[in-house]
């Protein structure tokens, strides 16, 4: 029992300086994912492992994104419990950007086209630049 309640403490003290120190990563917002990160690298790897090291990596972006679930929430929610943590799942690979559907693509080269031509109308017959044409070709 006795070495129970020791290990008992000993966690709890490392669990408390773990929570300081993330206090500390919150306080400022200026380089906050680095911040999170070197605490998490500190505190849970204890600098056993590289500060790339994926694991460490991706529990930066969990953090991080289960943070801001955290900011949104109403006061009262967050106090009570009275939430679900959000499931985020953390990709390693590298997102490819969004395509935008065929209606938005045409929305828009229709209005770069009408653009173009009010441009046109607006400046008598002299032809405008429009990003990627030579305005001195025909």
């Amino acid at each position: 029992e006795y070495r129970f309640d020791a290990e008992l403490q000993n966690v709890q003290e490392y669990m408390l300086g773990a929570c300081i120190a993330m206090d500390k990563a919150l306080e400022r917002p200026d380089v906050l994912p680095a911040r999170v990160q070197q605490c998490l690298w500190a505190n849970m790897y204890s600098g056993s492992v590289k500060k790339d090291h994926r694991g460490l990596m991706r529990l930066t972006k969990y953090m991080l994104r289960q943070l801001g679930l955290i900011l949104q929430l109403d006061s009262d929610r967050f106090l009570t419990g009275q939430f679900i943590w959000a499931d985020f799942p953390v990709s390693d690979r590298v997102r490819k950007p969004l395509k935008l559907p065929e209606w938005r693509e045409k929305f828009r080269s229709e209005q770069v086209e009408s653009l173009g031509k009010l441009d046109l109308k607006s400046m008598g017959s002299r032809p405008t630049s429009i990003a990627g044409s030579d305005p001195k070709t025909p």
